[in-house]
């Protein structure tokens, strides 16, 4: 098995990462390849999906326990599948990795819009009426 989970949506973000887990992670650029990144239809987060030409952007999260796992399923819910894939880590290595996909009968549930941390960042300090920092 895998103590990694490849993050590409929500858990990017450390705040969420902790209120779901309690913990901190040590986190590495790492890339998916074979999957895409949607926007789910009328929400802020994410699904990736199997596409052979594709190759999500995330982090690579280290020493996952089966614990937080636990925790973790419960607040990815029922569009998601936990499954083992293969990430592009740091230093050209290949690792095993836990990740949230999103299974091709549920896939309609994906717009055709690729999801930006960026954007996410930006429409949720708007909601909240918090400034963006330059």
């Amino acid at each position: 098995m895998s103590d990694h989970l490849f993050c590409y949506g929500t858990l990017l973000e450390s705040q969420i990462m902790r209120l779901v887990t309690g913990k901190e992670y040590t986190m590495q650029d790492a890339t998916l390849p074979g999957y895409s990144r949607y926007l789910v239809k009328g929400a802020d987060y994410p699904g990736v999906v199997q596409n052979p030409q594709g190759e999500a952007e995330g982090k690579l999260c280290l020493g996952v326990t089966s614990s937080d796992l636990k925790k973790l399923d419960r607040f990815e819910g029922e569009l998601y599948r936990r499954q083992l894939v293969r990430v592009k880590a740091p230093y050209n290595r290949t690792v095993n990795a836990w990740c949230y996909v999103v299974p091709r009968r549920s896939s309609m549930r994906l717009s055709k819009k690729e999801w930006s941390l960026e954007e996410y960042r930006v429409k949720i300090l708007r909601r909240h009426n918090l400034s963006i920092e330059p």
